[in-house]
């Protein structure tokens, strides 16, 4: 139940047009509706994927209400898996390597500026994903 005076996350979508956060709410997921929720808690609540690809994610409220977050966004649908898939790039996806990389590539950003492992026949090298996933330095990973 909120404090008395305090601005819900529901009130919050409909003040700021931004209905499409409440219709991405999970309502099975989450305990508590968006009526029940601050606008501003740093608590994480689940959001459906925009495209109803993949599962529901957590994503902080602040960052949606005061951060000036872009919005919730799928991070499969974000991810470097999902670029390689849109991109007809399997082998990049078959290249990643499970053993050295702590973040499954479903779940790493395709436009981060973070490096990652990919193992080849013999070797593993670290490529930066935001390289990979720029047209014009793709062709360097070609032998994937």
């Amino acid at each position: 139940m909120l404090r008395k005076g305090t601005l819900s996350f529901e009130k919050w979508c409909i003040e700021n047009n931004k209905n499409e956060y409440l219709e991405l709410w999970d309502y099975e997921l989450n305990e508590k509706k968006p009526d029940e929720v601050s606008f501003s808690v740093s608590n994480k609540y689940y959001f459906k994927c925009e495209k109803k690809l993949h599962e529901s994610y957590l994503y902080s409220i602040r960052s949606l209400t005061v951060d000036n977050s872009r919005g919730p966004h799928c991070p499969i649908c974000d991810s470097l898996y999902q670029w390689c898939i849109d991109n007809n790039r399997e082998d990049i996806i078959n290249s990643w390597d499970y053993d050295k990389n702590e973040i499954d590539i479903k779940y790493m950003s395709k436009s981060s500026g973070k490096k990652a492992w990919f193992k080849f026949e013999y070797y593993s090298y670290y490529y930066k994903i935001d390289y990979i996933t720029n047209k014009n330095i793709i062709i360097h990973l070609a032998i994937i």
